[in-house]
Parts: structure tokens; C-alpha cells; sequence
């Protein structure tokens, strides 16, 4: 991974600049160990660009201690795209299973800028996520595509303010969710389009599959249109594993762990999909493809 990537180890505040094309992804990682417990950590991130750049950068909080500590941490990016700079963003929040998480994301937009974030959580007992866009030019564009998965008893609040503040802008939301045993998430995506905003396009999409009666999901997308001419859409929906699926892939011969692997993989793989960089694809994969065996072991019933 070090040949394909170029890291940063996260510790305190990191203060960055893009002037150039990055070929490869910066990988920013933040670390926890065994060692750590009862502690609380602040790190910051502030990126800029210069116009017309374009980058992959994943920011990734870690636990590797075999111990599941108790500890908190509390994060915050900015990140300011100067006009027509392209920024694909991926954010892996995979903690241990007792700590917490709280995170801020604030991005501000130019004009013919492009954000692609992915918030990707699958770990934390409790994690907070909020995301603050600002479209303030011209034909600006920023695309959500999240997931996050919980089990147990996590609990996983994820909130968006999209704020078109500009002519002919773009954006997207669209987030996933995998949740089993009585873990709770919540969503609430806001989308505000100001009055001179004409010609703005605003999508939101939050799709959860419960695998327990103990589960749940509350989604609240949320519009304040105050423009003519623009196109706003929103939809939620709430479901179990399909039965007819399920049984299909078994009668073609498919064990039934490797049959709930692929409906999972199914699931999530349209997210992760939207990564273009085939490099923060893999690294996303990565993470994700072992909370896929936690699933399948604690899985001890499908709903109907």
C-alpha cells in the first residue's frame, strides 16, 4: 500500500495545500492502540486547493490494539475547492467497538468545483457525523455517497446540510445502511437552495436493511426550496433480506454464509462503486470485506 499511496500520519493538526494533480491518494491515518484509554484527541484537518486540481485523499481513524478501549475522539475537516478543482474524498471511521466518534465535515465550493465524498462508519460504539456543504459558485457540484453499518448496540447519527448558494449547482446524497442486533442509526440529509440558486439540481436517497426486529433507522430528508426552475428530489426506504433471493442463490448450489456475503457485498458495492480511484476503491474494500464475516457469524436468523 505505501508504493500506491502517499501517507501522512495523523496526529494533532494538518494543514495542507494541493497546488498540483496528485497521482496517487494521499492517505491521512489516525491511529489508536491498546495503549490508549480513557483519552480524548482533537485532530483537525484544513485543505485548500488552487483551481483546477484534482486529487484522491482518504482520511482513516484505525484502532490496532487486539484490547477494545474506551476512548473519544472528536475530528474536524475543512476543505476549500477552488474554482473548477476536482476532489474525490473518502472518509473511513473504523474504530474500536467502545470508543466514540464525533466528527465535522465542512467543504465550500467555487465555482465548477466538484466534491465526491464518501463517509464510510463501521466502527465506534457512538458516532456522530455531520456535514456542512456550501455550494458558492457557478455550476458547483457535491456528491455524498455513504454507508455505514452497525451492530450490537452502536449507534450511528448522520446529518447534512447541503446549501446551494449559487446558480446551476449539484448535488447528491445517497447513503446506505446495514444494521443488526439493536443497533440504531439515523439520517437527516437538509437540502437549502437559495433564491438566486435558479437551475439548481438537488437528490437525496437513504436505503437501510435491518437484520434483526431489534434494529432500527429513523431518515428525515429535509427541503427549504427558495428559488423557481430547479429540480429537488428525496426518498427513504426501510427493509429486511429478501427471502426469494436468498433461497435463489442457495438452490443454485451457493452455501448460505457465501449466499449473505454476496447480498451484502450487493448491497453496499453500488457505493463503493462511485469511487473512482481504483486504489481508495480497494482500500475501502478492504475494511469493509471483514465487517462482511462479523455479519455472516453473528447472523442468526434472516427476518422475514
Amino acid at each position: 500500500m505505501n508504493s500506491e499511496t502517499e501517507n501522512i500520519i495523523l496526529t494533532d493538526t494538518l494543514s495542507l495545500k494541493i497546488e498540483k494533480d496528485l497521482t496517487k491518494p494521499l492517505l491521512i491515518t489516525f491511529t489508536t492502540t491498546e495503549k490508549t484509554q480513557d483519552s480524548t484527541f482533537y485532530p483537525k484537518i484544513f485543505i485548500d486547493t488552487i483551481p483546477g486540481v484534482k486529487a484522491t485523499i482518504i482520511e482513516r481513524y484505525i484502532h490496532t490494539g487486539k484490547v477494545q478501549n474506551s476512548y473519544t475522539t472528536n475530528t474536524q475537516t475543512t476543505i476549500n475547492l477552488a474554482p473548477n478543482s476536482n476532489i474525490e474524498y473518502i472518509k473511513i471511521q473504523d474504530e474500536c467497538l467502545k470508543a466514540v466518534h464525533s466528527s465535522s465535515f465542512i467543504g465550500k465550493l467555487e465555482q465548477g468545483a466538484t466534491l465526491n465524498f464518501f463517509p464510510i462508519s463501521i466502527g465506534a460504539n457512538g458516532s456522530t457525523n455531520k456535514m456542512e456543504i456550501s455550494l458558492l459558485g457557478q455550476n458547483a457540484e457535491a456528491n455524498i455517497y455513504g454507508f455505514y453499518q452497525g451492530r450490537n448496540e452502536q449507534r450511528i447519527e448522520n446529518s447534512i446540510i447541503m446549501d446551494h448558494a449559487s446558480p446551476n449547482s449539484i448535488s447528491t446524497q445517497r447513503f446506505k445502511a446495514i444494521l443488526e442486533n439493536s443497533a440504531k442509526g439515523a439520517f437527516t440529509g437538509r437540502v437549502k437552495i437559495a433564491k438566486n440558486a435558479i437551475g439548481s439540481n438537488a437528490n437525496q436517497l437513504h436505503r437501510a436493511l435491518l437484520l434483526s426486529d431489534q434494529a432500527s433507522c429513523l431518515a428525515k430528508p429535509e427541503l427549504e426550496v427558495n428559488a423557481d426552475d430547479v429540480k429537488c428530489g428525496h426518498g427513504a426506504t426501510v427493509g429486511q433480506i429478501s427471502e426469494e433471493e436468498l433461497f435463489y442463490l442457495m438452490s443454485r448450489g451457493i452455501p448460505r454464509k457465501n449466499a449473505l456475503k454476496l447480498l451484502f457485498i450487493a448491497f453496499t458495492q453500488e457505493i463503493i462503486d462511485m469511487i473512482e480511484n481504483n486504489v481508495a476503491r480497494n482500500i475501502c474494500e478492504l475494511h469493509l470485506s471483514k465487517t462482511y464475516d462479523k455479519k455472516i457469524k453473528q447472523q442468526k436468523r434472516v427476518c422475514k
